[in-house]
């Protein structure tokens, strides 16, 4: 392996890439993502003239392909549901041979300019009653475990919060939202209810689908409660296009 990843600077394939996101896997290797590269590791090389299908996930454009550590052409052509790469050689490694493709992932709109969402705290895991601190969170991350509670005013068990507010993706995709939680949480995009885990519960990770229009203040409301013991509570979003991430603060609007 270590020989693998020293050659033809296959490494790249591995070091500092993640998910490939904007495709499935395919079933004749794997695809790995940095920035605007795909690494497509080839470990069943196609016999001479056949091509090698990805399968897209979102809209993205293929400008340049290559093989690594050889000179040979690669063909890229756009089909129905992604591309066919044909390479014009031989495999360049036995264990796998990668083709490097720079991409265009499409438009992104600027980053916005967002400061967070409207949270209120209650002294209460019912979310009833007035809450007892209305303020600005910037980002839906947080570890209570370690600081206690929200505020020094609210018991580090048995409390309730409410962030309430818009978000504005950048990129106009079918969103993974996801949440990190202990005990209980809830998430709504434009009301309707996409992460239901209102069961007490330990460390745990919900997911839900949403499509979200980049420019586009889409409502969110979030709920989450603590009981007994450890406490967190994140949110984060992904897509094919969008590595995930904690939904900053500069897509996050409190009205």
């Amino acid at each position: 392996m270590g020989d693998w990843l020293r050659t033809n600077g296959q490494g790249d394939a591995v070091y500092g890439a993640g998910y490939g996101g904007l495709v499935e896997e395919p079933d004749w290797g794997s695809v790995s993502r940095k920035g605007n590269t795909l690494y497509a590791a080839v470990t069943q090389w196609p016999a001479g003239g056949r091509p090698l299908h990805l399968t897209s996930r979102t809209d993205f454009t293929v400008t340049a392909a290559r093989v690594l550590g050889s000179d040979q052409n690669v063909t890229v052509t756009k089909t129905g549901d992604g591309y066919d790469l044909t390479p014009s050689g031989a495999a360049t490694n036995d264990i796998a041979t990668v083709i490097e493709l720079t991409v265009d992932p499409g438009p992104t709109t600027p980053g916005g300019q967002g400061k967070g969402l409207a949270e209120q705290i209650f002294d209460n895991a019912d979310l009833s009653g007035e809450p007892k601190i209305t303020r600005i969170d910037p980002t839906v991350n947080h570890s209570w475990k370690f600081s206690g509670s929200p505020d020094p005013a609210i018991p580090a068990d048995t409390f309730g919060i409410r962030w309430s507010g818009t978000t504005e993706p950048r990129r106009t995709e079918t969103y993974a939202l996801t949440t990190v939680s202990d005990d209980m949480a809830r998430v709504w995009i434009d009301g309707k209810l996409v992460i239901d885990s209102w069961t007490p519960h330990g460390p745990k990770v919900d997911t839900g689908q949403v499509a979200l229009t980049a420019g586009h203040r889409h409502a969110i409301k979030i709920e989450y409660a603590e009981r007994t013991g450890e406490a967190h509570m994140k949110l984060l979003w992904s897509s094919p296009g969008q590595e995930q991430e904690i939904v900053p603060s500069s897509q996050l609007y409190a009205h």
